[in-house]
């Protein structure tokens, strides 16, 4: 573990940490995102690096070439075809470099010090694993940043040697997306680290963004579902399991004031198909086995000064 460190309100002009976003088929909601981010953040801390997670649309990564040009952002990954946002994310992992490293949802709009407060809560403490920003007012006006057990992934503040000991997101179990931060979570508080919500550092996140532009809500939402119950099945002790009895009557009575129960059966159904291979993963999480990144790829450098990431087949 990384030993611990003094962090000011202003960081010093040496340290230059990388902030990534994930952009895919959001460039409207992206290019907002990376404004404020631009607009709250003391430049010279931070490295900013957009991941371009395979388009559909080839003007989506033009304008992300054009604010490179611009230099409104740092780096330009463009990876070569869409792989889901885990994988994404493990792989701007091993891009990026340095101790610390933090990811933007790119449908946040931080706030003024959102970044300083983000990084003293990290470095507040050895301990200190990871940190999630006060995103939505989700946590209450505390002179203090709370321990959480339920790590939230819109903004996250990483430190990298903790990281790589807990090991990457599950992208197996969780692909393409949802639930894979509060696993990793789950698997870090298990390793003895300590996880917390750093309560000044704030953003608005527009959840919901590409489900409605997408339409594809019910299928995410089933997605959700399913993972939900993954991460329970896969972290959870049984006592937590059957004492939390209440929760699903909850959750099934929401469902179907919503009409979405017949989701939930699917996602107990696609759960029970796969209960072998979760059981044999919820044994490697009690033994706190590292879970490795297998994906293989390659960088090659553009002429606009992006790169493009190719997939290894």
């Amino acid at each position: 573990m990384i030993l611990q460190e003094k962090v000011s309100l202003s960081l010093s002009s040496e340290i230059k940490i990388p902030v990534f976003v994930i952009n895919w088929n959001s460039i409207d909601v992206t290019e907002k995102c990376i404004e404020h981010l631009r607009q709250n953040t003391e430049r010279s801390t931070i490295q900013l690096v957009i991941i371009d997670n395979g388009s559909s649309q080839l003007t989506e990564q033009k304008r992300l070439c054009a604010l490179r040009q611009e230099k409104k952002i740092d780096n330009l990954f463009i990876i070569s075809e869409h792989i889901g946002f885990s994988k994404a994310f493990n792989i701007a992992t091993q891009i990026t470099t340095g101790h610390y490293f933090c990811y933007v949802s790119y449908d946040c709009f931080v706030e003024s010090m959102w970044f300083e407060m983000g990084m003293k809560a990290l470095l507040s403490n050895v301990r200190v694993g990871a940190v999630c920003s006060n995103v939505n007012g989700m946590s209450p006006n505390y002179s203090y940043d709370p321990s959480i057990k339920h790590f939230y992934g819109a903004i996250m503040f990483f430190k990298r040697d903790v990281w790589y000991d807990v090991g990457f997101f599950d992208d197996e179990n969780f692909s393409p997306a949802y639930g894979e931060e509060i696993d990793w979570g789950y698997r870090a508080i298990r390793k003895g680290y300590d996880l917390k919500i750093a309560t000044h550092s704030r953003a608005t996140h527009v959840d919901g963004y590409l489900d409605k532009k997408m339409n594809h809500s019910s299928k995410i939402y089933a997605i959700r579902l399913i993972h939900r119950i993954q991460y329970r099945l896969l972290n959870w002790s049984i006592k937590d399991l059957l004492r939390h009895w209440k929760t699903y009557l909850l959750e099934m009575k929401y469902d179907v004031k919503l009409r979405r129960l017949h989701l939930l059966i699917y996602a107990f159904w696609k759960n029970l198909l796969y209960f072998d291979a979760l059981y044999r993963d919820r044994q490697k999480r009690l033994m706190n086995q590292r879970i490795n990144f297998k994906m293989s790829y390659h960088i090659i450098s553009s002429t606009d000064g992006s790169f493009v990431i190719h997939l290894n087949r």
